[in-house]
Order: C-alpha cells, then structure tokens, then sequence
C-alpha cells in the first residue's frame, strides 16, 4: 500500500474545494438567469395591468439584483484562489490564500455586507479545516 504524502491530500482537498466553489458559482448562474426571467415576467404582468402591479415588479428587481450580487461574490473567490493557483492547478501558497480570503471576509463584515461575508466565510472555513486536517502540527 503505498503512502500518500500529507502536502498531496492537501492539495487534492483544496482541488476539490476549488471544484466544488465552481459548481456552486454555475447552481448560482443558473439561479440568476431564472431570477432574471421572473424580473421579466413581472415587468410584462405589470404593463398589462396598466402599470397597477409595482410590488410584484419591485420585488422581482430586488430578488434579481440579490442574486446579482451573490453571482459577483463567487466570481471574485474564484479569482482570487486562481490567483494563488500554479501552472499544475495547486495552490502552494494556500496560507497565504486563506488569510487574503480572510481578510476580505473581515473587511465585508466591517462594512456591513453580511450576505457577502457570510458567503467568503463558507469559504473560509471549508479551505481552514482542509488546512488543517493535513497540517503536521
């Protein structure tokens, strides 16, 4: 039985975080495009109704542009951990990737941007217990 070494497995669990994140961003895309069709949609029904249905029209913009917003958030984490990713598709730098995540996490909390610091903190956390899991201390 041969030994995987532990920088491996933290590798290939970082791998998977990285792939995981993509999916997530592509289930938001997807959540985003139909947000964008019920925006529509109220956008039409409000016309028809001669202008009397605003609410619904309201709230679609708001569910949509929510949406938006979140869409952002997983485009900008996944530019950032690219950016701490090597021509082999690891991450050598993964400490350092995991405090600027961090920090951004933090600086959007301090701003009061919750929904967004909740979303880099799922992040956060999974990429923290990966490093951790694999650490040697």
């Amino acid at each position: 039985m041969a030994l995987i070494p532990r920088e491996t497995e933290l590798q290939e669990g970082l791998t998977a975080i990285f792939d995981h994140l993509l999916l997530k961003k592509e289930g938001v895309k997807k959540e985003l495009v139909r947000t964008r069709k019920d925006f529509n949609k109220a956008c039409d029904h409000h016309i028809k109704n001669g202008f009397q249905s605003e609410q619904e029209w309201v709230n679609a913009n708001i569910c949509h542009q929510n949406k938006f917003i979140e869409y952002e958030m997983y485009c900008h984490i996944i530019d950032i951990l690219n950016d701490f990713k090597d021509i082999y598709g690891q991450f050598p730098e993964y400490i350092e990737m995991h405090r600027t995540l961090n920090q951004i996490m933090i600086k959007l909390a301090q701003d009061e941007k919750y929904e967004l610091a909740a979303i880099a903190k799922l992040w956060v956390d999974k990429i923290e217990s990966t490093i951790q899991e694999y650490s040697y201390c």
